[in-house]
């Protein structure tokens, strides 16, 4: 009897070690499944937040080349506002004295023609003083024209048809033909603004820049594929 009851102990004691072993085992293998899954989320976040990196890191350089390029565009306007401002200054000056040197030249011209309307109403007896001036204006180009004609006029009154009475013309070879002012104006426009810089480097630097920000904005591009072609496509 005593035999039979160690005996039922025994299988009763090996019970409970096999059911607390399997139950220790179930756990563990929960266990590694639950670290399996966890490691396996650490492992995509992992790649997500590399992908993001790689992307930020793609968009810092695109930003670098666009304030490279920034720099060099502000840098290069800056010394044309300058090299512009001079030459407007240089030509607004050259204009004034042109300016004044035609007023001097217009009055001259306007005391010539008066000189020669009162010539010729004393020499041609057929021209009245009274007679309204044949000019459209008193600007600068109608007093050359108007003077012009009036001493043709004269020529023909006082000389004749004839070149008889008519004096070797002037030779004025030699003598400028510009003024001062003239010829201020005249180096100014026959010399024209250099570029001050090439638009190559910013145009380079700019295009790299909309190249790689292009790139990282649009992503890998997606192959197309012929008629023949079944199936789904997986980039790799």
């Amino acid at each position: 009897m005593l035999c039979q009851v160690n005996g039922e102990l025994k299988n009763l004691l090996v019970a409970a070690v096999g059911e607390d072993l399997e139950t220790r085992v179930h756990l563990l293998t929960e266990d590694k499944l639950q670290l399996a899954r966890a490691l396996l989320n650490s492992a995509q976040r992992l790649s997500t937040h590399q992908e993001q990196t790689e992307w930020l890191a793609g968009q810092c350089e695109v930003w670098r080349s666009k304030f490279l390029a920034s720099s060099l565009m502000v840098e290069e306007l800056a010394r044309w506002k300058a090299a512009l401002n001079q030459k407007a200054t240089d030509l607004q000056e050259a204009l004034k004295r042109v300016l004044e040197e035609r007023g001097k030249a217009r009055e001259s011209l306007l005391n010539t023609y008066r000189n020669l309307s009162v010539l010729r109403e004393n020499f041609d007896h057929t021209y009245s003083i009274s007679h309204k001036p044949e000019l459209a204006s008193t600007n600068i180009l109608d007093l050359a024209a108007g003077t012009m004609l009036l001493s043709k006029s004269l020529h023909h009154t006082l000389l004749g048809s004839s070149n008889t009475h008519a004096r070797t013309e002037p030779d004025f070879t030699g003598l400028s033909m510009s003024t001062c002012a003239e010829k201020i104006a005249e180096s100014l426009l026959a010399n024209p603004m250099p570029l001050l810089l090439s638009d190559a480097a910013c145009s380079a630097v700019m295009g790299a820049a909309v190249a790689v920000g292009g790139q990282m904005l649009i992503g890998p591009s997606i192959p197309v594929c012929c008629g023949h072609c079944s199936g789904e496509i997986k980039l790799v």
